[in-house]
Parts: C-alpha cells; structure tokens; sequence
C-alpha cells in the first residue's frame, strides 16, 4: 500500500483490516496525498484505524455470507442486504 503510494499508482486505497497497526501505513499513503477507506469484519476493530481512515465500513457477518455466497443464500437476503449496502454508500 506504501510502495504503491510512492509510485503514484493509486488515489484510494482500500484496506481490509481491523488491525491497528496499519495507523503507521495510514498515515503514510496519506501523506502522499491519498486516501484510505477501510473495511472491517468484526466488532472488534482498532478505534485508531477507523479514526485515521477517510471512510470506515464494518461488515455483518450475514453481509460477508451474501458476498462469499455459492448459490445458497436465497435472493430476497441478497435483495435485502444489496439494497442496505447500496443506501449506506
């Protein structure tokens, strides 16, 4: 994420993590001017990470099924948590 930063490969970055210590990457991408948006998975995430990202989203658990699904969610769940994710961008 640093690296390509440096080498001007991106303007936003998107980290999936709930770990604080990407605050010290964080801080650097942004130094270069970039943005972070970070994606959470659990309850517990670093209150720093979300603090130093631009946008934070936490996932659900029944979100993460609908987006690892193999064809067994059925499609009004799917219709259901699609139209939240859509309304929360």
């Amino acid at each position: 994420m640093v690296k390509l930063a440096y080498n001007d490969a991106y303007d936003t970055a998107i980290l999936i993590s709930t770990d604080g210590d990407f605050v010290p990457a964080i801080n650097a991408v942004k130094e270069k001017g970039k943005k972070v948006e970070n994606i959470g998975f659990n309850i517990k995430f670093s209150w720093h990470l979300k603090q130093k990202s631009d946008r934070f989203r936490q996932l659900s658990e029944k979100q993460l099924k609908i987006f690892f699904d193999n064809g067994e969610t059925d499609k009004k769940a799917k219709k259901e948590i699609q139209d939240n994710l859509d309304r929360d961008l």
